[in-house]
């Protein structure tokens, strides 16, 4: 059985994720890896607009029937606010997640126009 990721273990990501970032708004490419358990209360920090800052997309990439099970079961019952597609296809999955920094630049362009 994998590890169990923990609160505190997805804050440190998101202030790593922050930190490389240099507080631009930035996508996500997700692999469960070494986490195999991820508790409810974790999941819906995850979802939450309160977390979800400058994040653009998130790709979550399913490396196994369970992952795809698990990944679904998130889009559909936590509903995260970050637009959030799952992957089998890595490839796939960045030229996705391009493709969603492009079209956010492009409305943000708008916008100061």
């Amino acid at each position: 059985m994998g590890r169990l990721l923990s609160k505190s273990a997805l804050i440190e990501a998101k202030n790593m994720n922050l930190k490389l970032a240099k507080g631009k708004p930035y996508a996500l490419l997700v692999s469960k890896g070494e986490f195999s358990n991820i508790p409810a209360a974790v999941r819906r920090l995850i979802s939450d607009d309160s977390f979800a800052g400058d994040t653009i997309a998130k790709a979550l990439l399913a490396n196994s029937v369970a992952d795809k099970l698990i990944g679904q079961f998130y889009i559909k019952v936590d509903k995260p606010v970050v637009k959030t597609k799952l992957f089998t296809d890595k490839a796939k999955a960045i030229i996705w997640l391009k493709n969603e920094i492009r079209n956010y630049a492009i409305k943000r362009q708008k916008k100061t126009n």
